[in-house]
C-alpha cells in the first residue's frame, strides 16, 4: 500500500508543480472494498488539507423514492454534496456541511471547513456527472473480485453482505459503466497496488456471456426457466441494464418483449421483429458488429448461441444453481482451463446458488 501512496503523491506533486499556488481537488472513486477510505486517509495524513467522505451524504429517508433508487448514480445525495461542499471549495472562505448519520436517519452534526491547498473527496459516486469537472486529479481504485469478497465478509454481517451483492455492488457497477468512470481516471488495483491504466486510455469493449444453470447444466425446459428462486435474476438485471443484450429468437419469444433500459439484438435467420430498442440480425457476428462499442455486450442465450459464443467472450457471468434440475436444454461444456474462475458470492436458501465470474486468460 505504501508504494501505491507514493505513486499517488508523486502524481499530485507533478500537478502542483505545474499549477503553483492553486488549490488542488483530488477525487477517489472505485469499487467497494478497494480501500478508498484507507487510501484517502493515508494521503490526508501525508498531504494535510481537507478530507470529505461521500458516506456522509447518504440519501435521506424522504429522498428514497422508487424513482430515485432506480436512477443510475442516484444512490447518493449528490445535490446536497454539490451545494454544501463543491460550491464552496474554491471560494477561499470557511464553510460547513452536514453529516448524515445512518443509524439516526438524520443529519447529526455540522463539520466546519477552512480553506486549504489540498481537498480530498473519497467514496462511491464522488465523480457523479452532476458535479461536472470539479476535481483536478481523478483516482479509481479496483480490486480482484475474490479479494473484494474477502474484505467485505471480514467487516460485514451476512445480511449486509447479501445487500452488497444484490444491491450496492450492482448499483455501483451501473454507475461506473454508464458514466465511463474508469476511463476518466488514473486507475490502481489495490490487490497488488499496481497502476492499471493512466487517465485517457480507452478500455476495450467487454463481450460477456450471462447464464444460470443447475448442477447438471440445465438452463431450460419446455421453453421456460425450470426453477423459481427469489432474487436469483437480480444480477442479470443489474449487469445488463444500460448495455447491449444479444439473444436468440426463441429466447426472445419466451420473454415476448424487449428488456427495459437495454438495447436488445435478436439473432434469427427465419423471423424478423420490429420493436422499440430491438434489432434483428442473421448471425452472432453481425450482432457484435452493430453493437454500440461504448457499451458492454451480454449474450444471454439460448444454448446454440452460448455454444457459438464461448470461444469469443471475454467473460462468463454464471449463476450456479446448487441442485439437480430436470431440463431439456443444457449449457454446453467448455474448457475451464481457458478461464480464471472467481466466486463473487454464495447465496443460501431453499435452493442455494453461487454467482461466479469466468475471465478468459490472456
Amino acid at each position: 500500500m505504501f508504494d501505491l501512496i507514493r505513486n499517488m503523491i508523486n502524481l499530485i506533486s507533478d500537478y502542483q508543480k505545474e499549477h503553483a499556488d492553486e488549490p488542488v481537488t483530488i477525487a477517489i472513486d472505485g469499487m467497494c472494498g478497494a480501500g478508498k477510505s484507507t487510501v484517502a486517509q493515508m494521503l490526508h495524513e501525508r498531504l494535510g488539507g481537507n478530507l470529505f467522505h461521500m458516506d456522509d451524504f447518504f440519501l435521506q429517508p424522504g429522498q428514497r423514492t422508487p424513482e430515485r433508487l432506480a436512477e443510475v448514480g442516484g444512490n447518493v445525495d449528490y445535490e446536497r454534496f454539490a451545494k454544501e461542499v463543491i460550491a464552496n471549495l474554491n471560494r477561499k472562505e470557511a464553510f460547513s456541511y452536514g453529516v448524515y448519520d445512518c443509524k439516526k436517519q438524520c443529519i447529526s452534526h455540522q463539520v466546519d471547513v477552512n480553506p486549504a491547498m489540498i481537498n480530498i473527496i473519497e467514496g462511491s459516486y464522488s465523480m457523479h456527472p452532476y458535479f461536472d469537472d470539479y476535481a483536478h486529479i481523478l483516482f479509481f481504485l479496483s480490486v480482484a473480485l475474490h479479494e473484494q469478497g474477502k474484505r467485505l465478509r471480514e467487516r460485514n454481517t451476512a445480511e449486509q453482505m447479501e445487500r452488497f451483492v444484490s444491491e450496492w455492488i450492482p448499483k455501483e457497477n451501473q454507475y461506473f459503466e454508464k458514466f465511463d468512470i474508469r476511463n476518466k481516471c488514473i486507475c490502481f488495483d489495490t490487490t497488488d497496488c499496481s497502476m492499471v491504466s493512466p487517465k485517457g486510455v480507452k478500455k476495450k469493449q467487454m463481450v460477456g456471456l450471462i447464464v444460470a444453470y443447475s448442477k447438471n447444466r440445465a438452463i431450460g425446459k419446455d421453453g421456460q426457466i425450470p426453477w423459481r428462486i427469489k432474487g436469483e435474476q437480480k444480477r442479470f438485471r443489474e449487469l445488463t441494464t444500460g448495455n447491449v443484450v444479444i439473444m436468440g429468437r426463441r429466447s426472445y419469444e419466451e420473454i415476448g418483449k424487449p428488456l427495459p433500459n437495454r438495447y436488445t439484438i435478436v439473432v434469427s435467420n427465419t423471423k424478423k421483429f420490429e420493436a422499440e430498442n430491438c434489432t434483428t440480425v442473421g448471425s452472432l457476428k453481425e450482432a457484435l458488429e452493430i453493437a454500440d462499442k461504448n457499451k458492454n455486450v451480454y449474450i444471454s442465450g439460448g444454448a446454440g448461441l452460448y455454444r457459438e459464443a464461448i470461444d469469443i467472450v471475454d467473460k462468463m457471468f454464471i449463476t450456479e444453481i446448487d441442485a439437480e434440475i430436470d431440463g431439456d436444454t443444457f449449457f454446453p461444456e467448455f474448457e475451464e482451463k481457458d478461464f480464471l474462475r472467481e466466486v463473487d458470492c454464495y447465496v443460501d436458501g431453499e435452493i442455494p446458488y453461487t454467482y461466479v465470474t469466468y475471465t478468459r486468460k490472456e
